[in-house]
């Protein structure tokens, strides 16, 4: 990376921002069974001891410039992450990802989360290629997908 992105964005009714450990209750509390279904890499059921190994991943991963990755705010408490993953900063690539809480689904919230972490990507990480996945049956995330402008390369088997 190039260039350091912001640790934390105040944005019309969330904020995206940095994690902090004191944020392992909020993040155990919001990953249920609707979010689990349509990821790959969250352990069930997920638990405290998960969710603080995860934001020691992310901090050390952001340190080492391997990884960008926000908690949504809402009312001082964690209802979510988007995030840059993957970072390949010799071939200028990375990895789209989020999730955000049932309660705050159909809200805007996580396509504006994603919109303002791909102008990260491309404005102040200055990356060339950005790649994200969903699950066929996740229509919203699909939709976001969409909106963000992504183009679709192919179908996993």
């Amino acid at each position: 990376m190039s260039h350091n992105p912001p640790t934390k964005i105040i944005l019309d009714t969330f904020i995206l921002r940095k994690l902090k450990k004191t944020d392992t209750p909020a993040i155990t509390k919001h990953i249920t069974k609707d979010i689990i279904r349509y990821t790959t890499n969250i352990p069930y059921p997920y638990r405290k001891r998960n969710a603080l190994t995860f934001i020691t991943f992310s901090l050390k991963n952001w340190h080492e410039r391997k990884a960008i990755i926000y908690g949504i705010e809402i009312d001082n408490e964690i209802v979510g992450i988007c995030s840059l993953e993957h970072i390949d900063n010799i071939n200028h690539k990375a990895t789209l990802g989020y999730w955000l809480a049932k309660e705050h689904w159909g809200k805007k919230i996580t396509t504006q989360a994603a919109q303002k972490v791909v102008e990260i990507a491309f404005n102040i990480l200055k990356i060339h290629r950005l790649e994200v996945e969903h699950f066929e049956e996740n229509i919203a995330s699909q939709k976001i997908i969409q909106k963000l402008g992504f183009q679709l390369e192919g179908t996993k088997r």
